[in-house]
C-alpha cells in the first residue's frame, strides 16, 4: 500500500464518543464544566501525553458544508458557493492529533475567555481565499455575505488533514473552540453534539 500523508498522527491516538443528557446538563456552562473536567482528568491518567475533543475526527468520514463568507475575496462570476467544514474542538486538539501549525499560533487560555471570536483555518482554505497575503488576522464567519454572522478571525492556519479516504482531496477547513464559538452555537447547540474525545500515549 503506497504512503499517503494523512495531515495528522494516526499512531498512538486513542478515541472514544460520548453524548450527554440534555435534561442533565440543560445549559452550556454545565456542559462544558463536564467536558473540562473530563479533559482534565484524562491529562492525569498515566501513559498520556495530551487531551482533548472534537465535533469531527479526521479520516472518519464525517463532515459538514457550511458555506462561509472570506473577507477581502471576491468570487469569480457564476462560482459556487464557498463551503468548508467547521469544527469546534476542545483542550490540546492540535498537539494529541499531530496536526502541523504552519503559521500563526494555536489555541491559548485567553481565546477562551476573550469576547474577540478567533479560527484556525487549513492550508487550502487559505491559500484559495488569501492567495499571496498573509492569512494571518484576516477574518471569514458563517453563512453569505447578506447573513450578518459574527466575524472569526484567523490566528493560525494548520495543514491539510483528509476527511475520508485518502484518495480524495482535502476540503476548507476552519477550526475553532467550543468556549469561543458563539457564532456556532445558533446552529449547533453545543450540548446536543456528540463529542469525540481524543488522547495521545507514549505508547
Amino acid at each position: 500500500m503506497r504512503a499517503v500523508n494523512l495531515g495528522f498522527r494516526p499512531d498512538h491516538v486513542l478515541s472514544a464518543s460520548y453524548a450527554l443528557p440534555q435534561k442533565q446538563y440543560a445549559t452550556q456552562s454545565a456542559v462544558n464544566e463536564f467536558s473540562n473536567e473530563l479533559v482534565r482528568r484524562l491529562r492525569q491518567v498515566p501513559g498520556v501525553t495530551s487531551a482533548g475533543m472534537t465535533s469531527f475526527l479526521p479520516a472518519s468520514g464525517n463532515v459538514n458544508n457550511n458555506a462561509f463568507t472570506a473577507e477581502g475575496y471576491v468570487p469569480p462570476q457564476g462560482a459556487n458557493m464557498s463551503l468548508a467544514t467547521f469544527v469546534t474542538v476542545s483542550g490540546d486538539y492540535l498537539q494529541t492529533m499531530g496536526i502541523p501549525l504552519l503559521g500563526g499560533r494555536a489555541f491559548n487560555q485567553a481565546d477562551k475567555a476573550n469576547a474577540q471570536l478567533v479560527t484556525i483555518v487549513n492550508h487550502k482554505l487559505a491559500e484559495h481565499y488569501w492567495h499571496g497575503l498573509d492569512p494571518i488576522g484576516k477574518r471569514l464567519r458563517l453563512g453569505t455575505s447578506e447573513m450578518k454572522t459574527p466575524w472569526l478571525t484567523v490566528v493560525g492556519v494548520v495543514a491539510d488533514v483528509k476527511e475520508g479516504s485518502p484518495d480524495v482531496p482535502p476540503r476548507n477547513r476552519a477550526i475553532s473552540l467550543w468556549n469561543n464559538s458563539k457564532s456556532l452555537s445558533a446552529r449547533w447547540p453545543h450540548r446536543r453534539i456528540r463529542r469525540r474525545v481524543i488522547m495521545a500515549t507514549s505508547q
